[in-house]
Formats: C-alpha cells, sequence, structure tokens
C-alpha cells in the first residue's frame, strides 16, 4: 500500500531494535539494550565466576602433579597469573571497547579478541617468556631466570620480580596481537555482529555466551598450560623444594593444606 504524501511526512521513522547499519567503521547496532562488557552488576558476577572456573582448574591440577609442588611454591604460582591475568582482562576490555568504536558491538569485539589471543597469544607469549629466560640467564637475573624458584625459602621479592616480568611479557604479547585486529577491524567487525545476530535482542545472554562459555573454557585451557610454561621444571637442579619431604615436612605439608581446606 502506498501513503499519501501528507502521511508520509505525518508518520515517524521507525527503527527495530536490532537494526545493523554498515559504515565505514564496520557495524553499528542501533539499539538501547545492546550488551555492554561492564554492564552493571551481572558483568561484575560473570567475571568473578570465570575467574573462579580458572582458578578451580588450577587447583584441581595441582592436586593431581605427580610431584606436586608445595603449597607456598603453587600459591605463589597462581598469585603470578592471578595479577598479569588481570592486567590482560583490563587489556582486553580496552582493546574491545576501542575497537568497537565507542561502545558499538562490544561483546562480539571481545569475543573475538579473546579467542585470538588464546590461539594466537598463548605460543607469542610462550616464545617471549623463552626469549627472556634465555636472556635472564645470559646476563645472570638471578630472581628471574628460574621461573617458579623464589629461593630457599620462598621469597615475596623473587615473586614480585618474576610477576613484573610476566605481566611485562603479557602486556607486549596484546599489544603485538591488538596491530591485525585493528588493521582488518572493519572485516572483524562485520563477522563478529553477524555472528552474534541471533541473540542480538537479549543482552544478558549474549553477555554469558560472550563473557561465559567459550572464555569459561578457554580461560581453564589459558591458565592451565601457563601454569606448565611458569612453573619449575624437576629436571632443573635439584633444591629443597623439590627434594623428597621428611616426616616432619611432610606433616607440616599436609597441616598448610589442612588449613587450606578449611578456610
Amino acid at each position: 500500500m502506498v501513503l499519501p504524501l501528507s502521511s508520509l511526512n505525518e508518520t515517524e521513522t521507525i527503527v527495530p531494535p536490532d537494526t545493523v547499519n554498515v559504515d565505514g567503521d564496520g557495524l553499528d547496532v542501533v539499539s538501547d539494550d545492546k550488551c555492554h562488557l561492564l554492564s552493571g552488576q551481572f558483568g561484575l558476577i560473570v567475571q568473578l565466576f570465570l575467574g573462579f572456573l580458572s582458578l578451580l582448574a588450577l587447583f584441581i591440577k595441582w592436586r593431581r602433579e605427580n610431584h606436586r609442588r608445595s603449597l607456598t611454591v603453587w600459591k605463589y604460582d597462581v598469585l603470578k597469573q592471578v595479577v598479569a591475568s588481570l592486567f590482560a582482562h583490563v587489556m582486553n576490555l580496552i582493546v574491545a571497547m576501542v575497537l568497537a568504536n565507542g561502545g558499538k558491538a562490544e561483546c562480539p569485539w571481545y569475543f573475538v579478541n579473546f579467542v585470538f589471543d588464546t590461539f594466537c597469544g598463548i605460543p607469542l607469549a610462550t616464545f617471549l617468556f623463552c626469549i627472556f629466560q634465555f636472556a635472564a640467564r645470559c646476563f645472570a637475573w638471578e630472581k628471574v631466570m628460574e621461573s617458579g624458584y623464589y629461593g630457599d625459602p620462598p621469597q615475596f621479592r623473587w615473586w614480585l620480580k618474576q610477576v613484573l616480568a610476566w605481566t611485562i611479557i603479557m602486556a607486549l604479547t596484546k599489544t603485538i596481537l591488538a596491530i591485525p585486529l585493528y588493521i582488518h577491524r572493519e572485516t572483524i567487525s562485520q563477522f563478529a555482529v553477524r555472528l552474534f545476530s541471533p541473540v542480538r535482542q537479549d543482552p544478558h545472554t549474549e553477555l554469558v555466551i560472550v563473557m561465559i562459555v567459550v572464555p569459561g573454557l578457554l580461560n581453564m585451557l589459558n591458565f592451565c598450560l601457563f601454569d606448565s610454561v611458569l612453573k619449575r621444571k624437576y629436571h632443573d637442579e635439584p633444591n629443597k623444594q623439590f627434594t623428597p619431604l621428611s616426616n616432619a615436612e611432610n606433616n607440616e605439608e599436609i597441616d598448610e593444606e589442612n588449613a587450606l581446606f578449611a578456610s
């Protein structure tokens, strides 16, 4: 049916909530109910749950080790990853929001960035870490030349320097990976938004998929693989941390574990 000109003038233009417009910077979702990465209490709960899953995976991995690290060393190894991962997570959020062009399609961008970071970032970070370890041995940087060894007994200063080194490596990895994403942002943006078009009208469902379902599994894989890279290898020179425990030391270790479970 063709409306009269007068009717057209009096008729308001209605834009569907899931309309997608293509512009020079990619796709712009015209909606007041977009999925935002920093979406209040729900987004915070989602991200805390994601962190819990990763820590749970590390704990199960530690409990199944053949030559289990002491509880103190394991806590230092976990905290090293937690600090660097929090920094990396903030960088991922910033990259997603910047590439999403001021808050548009943040969740699809975060998903693409996270998947790309997992499959390309793990080998790149491992490569950079090996280069750093080689340089540390060449220049005799004692406190960082052997990852996962924090002195005997373990010392906070050794751990702090290793955390700083690993955080710098993660920052460099994120920066390198962000370059191709930025160069091809228009093509990637179109793909990312169309990928999530079926759940576009339900921002909470989209946030769960983007922040839990896929990243939850990939994040556990991330933590477990990096834990194997960062922990001290058993073929290194033996020291007190890895020699068989005496009865007294073994009882002390059991007491520490019991205290962990009780807390």
